[in-house]
């Protein structure tokens, strides 16, 4: 069970909370992580959860999940933080959450994620940082639903930065194709498959099963 959190972490657990979990099911478990893009003060990870090595081997992964970081005053080791956050999006995209400090399902973010939207509002505040982070968040930061949005407001700046926040436009990570009901970067899958013995190659959404929008490989939504 969680350890007792402040208010407004309340019902999120760690990552590590969640990993004895995976591995009392699958003894043989495997979870890898690879970095998709990194830009000198932000990170991609994607982890893939696999139930053994033979399911690794094959690119059969259960889930995986996807996680984007940036430099922030208050999270200075935001690569570490993505490797995690991105294991634990793994782990909740196969249902594997943990129990939170009342005993319940926790809820599908982990607490380091939570963590993370904290240290970039907190950051946002900063009047020197304040427009860095509002580009990141321009460009997918990690922001959850559940958490308060960033305006403006929430900046305090001289007007010169005041315009710049105003006019910046997302930059582009990359060129993958985009999950039209708002999940970011879809994933490449390709492999055989275990009931026809046919090859597969295509992009799918990066919280399937949840969502289960995919591309071709020229990146077409179908």
């Amino acid at each position: 069970m969680a350890k007792q959190m402040p208010k407004h972490l309340e019902g999120y657990v760690m990552v590590e909370d969640r990993l004895p979990l995976f591995y009392d099911e699958f003894k043989d478990g495997r979870i890898t992580t690879e970095v998709i893009a990194h830009t000198p003060d932000s990170i991609i990870t994607k982890s893939s959860i696999f139930a053994d090595a033979d399911q690794q081997e094959r690119g059969l992964p259960l889930a995986t999940g996807i996680c984007k970081e940036v430099f922030t005053n208050q999270m200075p080791k935001y690569v570490e933080v993505c490797e995690t956050s991105s294991i634990g999006r793994a782990l909740a995209n196969y249902q594997i959450r943990g129990l939170d400090e009342n005993g319940n399902v926790a809820k599908r973010p982990s607490l380091e994620e939570m963590q993370s939207v904290q240290a970039l509002q907190e950051d946002a505040a900063n009047p020197q940082t304040g427009h860095l982070v509002e580009a990141a968040v321009a460009a997918g930061g990690t922001l959850i639903n559940s958490a308060p949005p960033l305006t403006q407001d929430d900046y305090v700046g001289s007007a010169e930065e005041n315009q710049f926040i105003q006019t910046q436009t997302p930059v582009a990570v990359s060129n993958t194709p985009q999950c039209p009901t708002g999940h970011g970067d879809m994933v490449w899958k390709e492999g055989i498959s275990q009931k026809t013995n046919e090859p597969y190659a295509f992009w799918s959404c990066s919280q399937f099963p949840t969502c289960r929008n995919s591309a071709d490989k020229d990146g077409k939504v179908k």
